[in-house]
């Protein structure tokens, strides 16, 4: 059954900047391999929207390990539609994650 996702405006500008932050670091190719990867990472969550890690307090939110340097946080909302929320570098504070956990 394939989910509907939406993205959220946060989540839009992540991505865009960390397209841009590895395209400017390493190389055109290398933002090209970031996006296949996290757009089949989408198609598992799609597939199977509870995969990622969820939240103690709130088990619809969930976080998904993307390419060893970012976590995709999304909440699962009637079983349907999936919305990303952000897209949060693994190796920030605590205090620059706002769904810590």
């Amino acid at each position: 059954m394939a989910n509907r996702i939406i993205w959220s405006e946060a989540a839009t500008e992540d991505f865009d900047a960390i397209v841009e932050h590895v395209s400017e670091s390493g190389s055109v190719e290398s933002a090209r391999k970031f996006v296949n990867y996290f757009f089949r990472q989408l198609d598992v969550i799609d597939n199977q929207p509870y995969i990622g890690m969820s939240h103690a307090e709130n088990p619809q939110l969930r976080k998904r390990l993307i390419d060893r340097k970012y976590y995709l946080y999304y909440l699962v909302e009637d079983d349907e539609i999936i919305r990303l929320l952000n897209i949060i570098d693994t190796r920030s504070g605590p205090g620059q994650n706002p769904f810590a956990f």
